[in-house]
């Protein structure tokens, strides 16, 4: 019998606890098992989840100090035994057929990683379209390697909230890995696109991973922890190159950087004061960091436009 084991770091956040555990608890289909890691939450977290797993013993509670996502991740990957394991973040929810239709696709399919539609607007007035509508995604649209996959995730045609097989994620997706970044936020964005990258077939889903658009989260709200971006574009880039990847692909690399360099740019003066010269530091690092690895000979064999973009930074650069 295939189950799927979902993972779930909590930081603070009791109050979306009811939405998301319930959607499990509400699945049609009961083979799921569900790892909460309580990353040192400051509210009533930990005592709901352990009320939760009070009454269900399909579902595990850890808890430790505050380590960032990307750790707190790890360590309930560490934990999983089944053969797939799944993100959920715990102010989001799963259609309530989720588990059931991965299961009948990995019986089908035996694909390393699965990948669900996501609606956006969980709880939300408003509905915006899905992912799958967003990017023109249908029963047509094959992935067919490792670092193919990786290509969609700059940017994110495909997105991170996939169901794999836990020895994969067991592999690259550790504690050690998770680790070697000091940055608390986003480098989950980096390990996701390793995780597309190791593996090697790949499916698409009929279920739905259901997002919350929240203003206050990280990746929505301009604060320092936004600058985490930068030096976990850098280990992507890094990621690109050691693997020797396909040229157009590392120039959307270069790309995807650079445009995040420029939308923090455009966010400093709405930090607080005593932390815009540091914010401004960041950007000035990176920026030289980008353009010592930019490889103009393969800028040659992209398009002019990207080409040009670059050769007036590094000019304005050399410049300063």
């Amino acid at each position: 019998m295939i189950k799927i084991t979902a993972i779930m770091s909590v930081y603070n956040g009791q109050k979306y606890l009811n939405d998301s555990i319930g959607s499990l608890l509400r699945q049609t289909s009961p083979n799921w098992r569900l790892i909460c890691i309580d990353d040192g939450s400051t509210d009533n977290s930990l005592s709901v989840l352990q009320n939760y797993a009070a009454h269900d013993d399909r579902i595990e509670v850890i808890h430790q100090e505050n380590r960032g996502l990307s750790i707190a991740r790890a360590v309930a990957f560490s934990h999983a035994k089944t053969d797939y394991v799944s993100i959920l973040d715990c102010d989001d929810a799963l259609s309530l057929d989720y588990i059931e239709k991965m299961t009948e696709t990995i019986v089908q399919t035996k694909a390393d990683a699965i990948l669900s539609n996501v609606e956006y607007g969980y709880k939300g007035k408003q509905k915006y379209p899905t992912h799958f509508e967003q990017y023109h995604i249908d029963h047509n649209f094959k992935i067919r390697s490792g670092i193919e996959a990786f290509g969609y995730t700059v940017p994110w045609k495909i997105h991170g909230w996939f169901c794999i097989r836990r020895d994969v994620v067991q592999k690259y997706y550790n504690i050690a890995e998770a680790s070697s970044s000091p940055c608390k936020h986003f480098f989950d964005e980096y390990l996701a696109r390793l995780m597309y990258l190791k593996c090697n077939t790949f499916a698409l889903c009929g279920a739905c991973y259901e997002y919350r658009l929240d203003e206050g989260s990280i990746t929505r709200s301009v604060s320092l922890k936004s600058f985490d971006a930068l030096p976990t574009m850098n280990r992507v880039l890094e990621l690109c190159q050691k693997e020797s990847m396909p040229v157009d692909i590392e120039i959307n690399v270069y790309n995807e950087y650079w445009a995040t360099l420029l939308r923090l740019k455009s966010k400093v003066k709405l930090l607080p004061c005593d932390v815009q010269d540091k914010a401004k530091a960041i950007i000035e690092e990176y920026s030289k960091v980008l353009l010592s690895k930019v490889s103009f000979s393969k800028l040659l064999r992209g398009s002019k436009r990207t080409l040009i973009k670059f050769l007036i930074a590094k000019i304005v650069s050399a410049c300063q």
